[in-house]
């Protein structure tokens, strides 16, 4: 019998078990007006198909409305920072920010804005940048990779 899990990350195996009830619950809770639930952990042993599942999942929200961001982090990287770069990486949220005139320069994320001060610490760069996303009405999902855990974030912007 070969052995229906993968090794390589991301790779839908041979035998995929695509769990269509689990993958709907989440992206159902995640774009209900209330949601019940903020975050979700997939766990399962190597090559089960837990990153395939998250990756369906964050494709499958992305397609289903341009009000999603969505933001994969890697956890080697320093969290906070990483989620602050991806945000201000996307054209439409870094034109945003630029017109607010925020000076995001200390941390590498932007040009210097003339007469503005400098945002010096990276959980008040991550609260601009979200209520900035919360104004825009857009909502946030973000993923974390990890060895034997997934993490699924939305965070509640409404």
């Amino acid at each position: 019998m070969n052995n229906p899990f993968t090794l390589s990350f991301g790779k839908k195996p041979v035998q995929y078990i695509s769990r269509i009830a689990q993958t709907e619950r989440i992206i159902g809770d995640f774009t209900a007006e209330e949601s019940p639930n903020q975050i979700y952990m997939i766990t399962g042993v190597r090559g089960s198909g837990k990153t395939v599942m998250m990756t369906n999942i964050a494709s499958e929200i992305r397609k289903r409305s341009d009000e999603w961001i969505v933001v994969e982090l890697n956890p080697n990287r320093d969290l906070l920072q990483s989620l602050a770069a991806k945000i201000y990486a996307i054209p439409e949220m870094h034109a945003v920010f630029v017109k607010a005139k925020l000076d995001f320069s200390v941390f590498g994320l932007g040009v210097t804005v003339e007469n503005a001060v400098p945002v010096t610490d990276i959980e008040n760069v991550i609260e601009i940048m979200l209520s900035h996303i919360k104004r825009l009405g857009k909502r946030l999902l973000i993923t974390i990779r990890m060895l034997f855990l997934l993490l699924i974030l939305k965070m509640l912007l409404r």
